[in-house]
C-alpha cells in the first residue's frame, strides 16, 4: 500500500516501507507502544549507509520496542543476521570488523589498540570528524578488503561534522589512556595459550603421521600478518 490507513482501532497505523520512509521524522514523535515490522528481512541490509531506507525506518523506530517478522533472514552472509539484530539493538555486535581484529592473537591486537588511541587523539586536538578507517585500524589485517567488502556501498553518507563538549572531550582522553594500557598489556604477553596448545596439536599430529609413514606437512591460515610472523618463529 502507498499510504498509511488507521485500522479498526484508531490508535493502531498500518503503513508500508515507503511511506515510513517518508514520514519517518513524524514516527519518531509518537510514543509508540509496539513497533510490528512484517517482512523485516527485507531491512536486513540496514548495516549499509546506502539503505536509505531501511535506516530511516531504523531510526525513526529506534527508542521504541520492536517485533521482527521476516520470511528469510539468511541467505547469503552472516552480515544479514548483524542488519536484523541492529535494529533491535545496535550494541549486540558492535563493530564487526574491530570485533575480528580484537578476536585476533594479542600480537595482531596491539596494533589495532594503538591505531584506535591514536584517532581518539585526532579528534581531542583537532575538534574534527576522524572516520577510522579499517585499513588504517590493521594495516597487518590480510582478510580486511573481505571484511571491508560487506560493507561497501556506491552512495555513503558523508561524515558528519561535529563539535565535542568538554565532557566529551575529557571522556575521549580517558579512552585514549585506557586503550594505551591495554595495548602495553597486549604487548607484555609473550606467550599465548593457544599458539601453545596449537604446537602440542601439531606435534601429536606428525608423530601419528609418522607412525603411519606420511609426511610432516601442516598449513596454518591466520588473517594477520604479525601473527603469522609470530607463529613462523614459534
Amino acid at each position: 500500500m502507498s499510504t498509511a490507513f488507521h485500522a479498526k482501532y484508531s490508535d493502531i497505523v498500518i503503513c508500508s516501507y515507503h511511506f515510513a520512509r517518508s514520514k519517518d521524522v513524524y514516527i519518531q514523535q509518537v510514543r509508540w507502544d509496539l513497533i510490528i515490522i512484517d517482512e523485516a528481512h527485507r531491512l536486513r541490509n540496514v548495516y549499509k549507509p546506502a539503505n536509505r531506507i531501511a535506516n530511516a525506518i531504523k531510526n525513526a523506530v529506534g527508542p521504541f520496542p520492536k517485533v521482527l517478522l521476516p520470511a528469510t533472514p539468511l541467505q547469503n552472509s552472516l552480515m544479514e543476521l548483524y542488519g536484523l539484530v541492529s535494529i533491535i539493538d545496535d550494541h549486540t555486535f558492535g563493530d564487526l570488523i574491530l570485533r575480528k581484529l580484537l578476536a585476533s592473537s594479542t600480537y595482531a591486537i596491539s596494533a589495532t589498540l594503538g591505531a584506535l588511541s591514536a584517532k581518539l587523539e585526532t579528534i581531542a586536538t583537532e575538534q574534527a570528524h576522524a572516520e577510522l578507517n579499517p585499513e588504517e585500524i590493521a594495516p597487518d589485517y590480510e582478510a580486511i578488503d573481505v571484511t571491508e567488502e560487506e560493507w561497501a556501498d556506491d552512495e555513503p553518507f558523508p561524515p558528519e561534522q561535529r563539535r565535542y563538549t568538554p565532557e566529551e572531550l575529557v571522556q575521549i582522553g580517558e579512552e585514549v589512556k585506557a586503550l594505551s594500557q591495554f595495548q602495553s598489556l597486549a604487548r607484555s604477553i609473550i606467550k599465548n595459550s593457544k599458539d601453545e596448545v596449537l604446537l602440542t596439536a601439531l606435534k601429536r599430529g606428525f608423530a601419528a603421521a609418522t607412525e603411519k609413514g606420511a609426511q610432516k606437512k601442516a598449513i596454518i591460515f591466520a588473517e594477520s600478518t604479525r601473527t603469522q610472523e609470530y607463529l613462523r618463529v614459534l
